[in-house]
């Protein structure tokens, strides 16, 4: 039933493997394309085969008209490749191990019948405008393998062979699986309840949960710019952690939200914005209730072009408000650790500056955490663990808070560490004017398990 069955193109991040080719062997197969089988409607439409290397196309023009609306175009192409063994993939990732393991059999069939998994370099673009800048690809493998491909979003339809399957031979073996696409059925189902929804997933976001093979502090949301490598993932007691693919490597916590000790038992809520990344973790503990809201912003303000290495601050603001009834001084600790270049005097040094403490490594003096504590007292040092290679340093702020009266103080954590050139820049940012910027932007949410991640567009 799959000789003519849809051809799914997935997205796959799998690194290809080389297919070896064989130049004696040379053969030819004839690919038929076709618009406007379904169109209500005329339209215009583009095409141009471009080979990769060693293939060749008997048609180097492209070929335009219109279709639609009872009115089909087709033309043949007769495409050249030389022979090749195709093998599965050899270094697929366990996810995707997992992910077949515990699907359906037809899921399982197409997966493994798809280019992420039979790797082929001998592929042809189907590009569909002038630029060259839509379209798509087909494996010399997935031509011969599936024989028949129809995209509906694109009204077009390729076979292959001397005796293709027409349209309609096409569409019968189909029929089966009609109205069966996610667009299909999202299309017809009623939009889902809040309640639905949480019935199918396990709750995450609680942090008495804990996935049976969670590594690190389990659920997290990232929080970062526009294409950026500096992201910082906040997990559920507002502690960070450096994501994955950041070349710096930090960590940052504060003691009353300790993962390590346990946080079920004080934790209240973790929430956005108003659907925007200013994350607010809410914990009452020892009498006290402890609102920590952080968002990333760029170090040099907004930047109009998109770049990798723009630096980041994670700008943070604890408010603390007495529950008790009672007026008391408050000691906070905050914990902050990140990697130093190994040739760096591993001594942390401290500077004040325009009404902030900015905590520094010795060799550069490079801030790696400033702190305005407003009008609290505070202390600082340096800690060694047996075989801590991170630099770690412990400090705590003595919060005056009168009884039911609330107090706030400010924090900006840098990635990378700021240089000298930077430290004005860091000393002029102003965490009102920051977090009224709607360009701030969440990258993922998910668990520490998977947060080797990408940035997402700018909203």
């Amino acid at each position: 039933m799959y000789r003519y069955a849809l051809a799914l193109l997935l997205l796959s991040s799998l690194i290809a493997v080389p297919v070896g080719l064989s130049a004696q062997s040379r053969q030819e197969l004839k690919v038929h394309i076709s618009f406007g089988h379904a169109s209500a409607k005329s339209s215009p439409f583009f095409v141009r085969l471009v080979p990769s290397r060693g293939l060749s196309v008997d048609k180097q023009s492209e070929w335009s008209g219109s279709a639609g609306k009872e009115h089909v175009e087709s033309q043949a192409y007769t495409v050249t490749y030389p022979a090749a063994e195709i093998t599965p993939i050899q270094d697929m990732h366990v996810i995707w191990s997992d992910l077949i393991a515990h699907s359906d059999a037809d899921t399982v069939h197409r997966l493994a019948q798809d280019p992420a998994w039979r790797v082929d370099s001998r592929k042809i673009t189907f590009e569909l405008n002038p630029e060259g800048t839509r379209g798509f690809s087909l494996t010399i493998d997935q031509l011969l393998q599936s024989k028949s491909f129809w995209i509906p979003s694109l009204d077009l339809y390729v076979s292959t062979g001397d005796d293709p399957a027409s349209f309609a031979d096409t569409q019968r073996q189909l029929s089966p699986y009609a109205g069966m696409r996610i667009l299909d059925q999202v299309q017809k189902a009623p939009e889902a309840s809040y309640d639905s929804f949480k019935l199918k997933w396990a709750d995450m976001g609680n942090p008495a949960y804990a996935h049976p093979v969670q590594e690190g502090p389990g659920h997290i949301i990232g929080l970062t710019w526009d294409s950026t490598l500096a992201k910082f993932g906040v997990d559920r007691g507002a502690g960070v952690w450096n994501d994955y693919g950041n070349p710096d490597q930090f960590r940052f916590w504060f003691e009353f939200a300790n993962l390590a000790e346990g946080i079920t038992p004080y934790w209240k809520s973790q929430t956005l914005e108003n659907g925007l990344p200013i994350v607010t973790t809410v914990l009452e503990r020892d009498g006290v209730r402890y609102e920590v809201e952080q968002f990333a912003y760029p170090l040099n303000g907004p930047s109009e072009q998109r770049q990798g290495d723009l630096p980041m601050v994670l700008l943070q603001r604890v408010r603390m408000t007495d529950i008790s009834g009672q007026a008391r001084v408050v000691p906070v600790t905050m914990v902050h650790e990140r990697d130093l270049p190994a040739q760096d005097d591993p001594g942390i040094t401290a500077e004040r500056q325009d009404g902030q403490l900015l905590l520094e490594e010795n060799a550069r003096r490079s801030v790696l955490l400033a702190i305005r504590p407003e009008d609290a007292s505070l202390t600082w040092a340096g800690v060694q663990e047996r075989g801590q290679k991170e630099k770690r340093v412990d400090v705590t702020l003595s919060v005056s808070l009168p009884a039911r009266g609330t107090r706030e103080f400010f924090l900006a954590l840098p990635s990378p560490a700021v240089s000298a050139e930077g430290r004005a820049a860091l000393g002029h940012l102003d965490y009102a004017s920051a977090r009224a910027d709607s360009r701030v932007l969440v990258f993922v949410s998910g668990t520490r398990r998977a947060i080797r991640c990408s940035g997402a567009g700018r909203q």
